[in-house]
């Protein structure tokens, strides 16, 4: 089964996963993160460590707001703008080559075509909207894209910004878990 996860950026997209694996592992279940987004971080991890000492995968969120804009540029205004399909065929292979999970997630549905290619490719597929309190699209991608997305989710997760800590979130992932993710 592979779930597609959608929001805008910082809504708890990640963090979603992270509580789908621990609620799914204690059910003796495997789950594996895979993002569109990695393979932009890995292709440009060269040129941001070697100028100014930022490794994308592992950087605080200042920094990663500040790289955000040349991630987006490089991902949608340069590769998507050649093939829109561009970060789905890289993607693809890597999850039907490398994958043996119950469970695959992709952290970052940001576009239409990137559900149809989960819905027309996987026989099981789920789409969940991310929405979190006090976060807005911050950008004009989002702005456009995010609605159409949320307007075609299976889920939509609506949290608050989490006082004590993620596992708060667990009832929300328990209540999908129950009532789908049966075997």
């Amino acid at each position: 089964m592979i779930i597609g996860i959608c929001g805008v950026a910082r809504s708890g997209k990640d963090t979603t996963y992270n509580l789908f694996d621990k609620v799914l592992s204690s059910q003796e279940k495997s789950c594996e993160r895979f993002a569109f987004a990695d393979q932009i971080k890995e292709e440009l991890k060269p040129l941001l460590e070697e100028n100014f000492n930022i490794n994308p995968f592992d950087c605080d969120d200042d920094t990663k707001e500040k790289i955000r804009p040349l991630m987006v540029a490089y991902g949608t205004h340069l590769a998507r703008a050649l093939d829109k399909n561009h970060w789905i065929k890289r993607l693809s292979k890597k999850i039907q080559s490398e994958s043996k999970a119950d469970y695959q997630f992709i952290t970052d549905v940001r576009y239409e075509n990137e559900i149809d290619f989960l819905r027309s490719n996987f026989k099981e597929s789920y789409i969940i909207y991310v929405e979190r309190e006090g976060f807005k699209a911050i950008n004009e991608e989002e702005r456009k894209n995010c609605p159409k997305l949320k307007s075609r989710a299976d889920y939509i997760i609506q949290w608050p910004s989490f006082k004590e800590a993620e596992l708060e979130g667990i009832p929300y992932v328990e209540k999908i878990v129950n009532e789908e993710f049966k075997d």
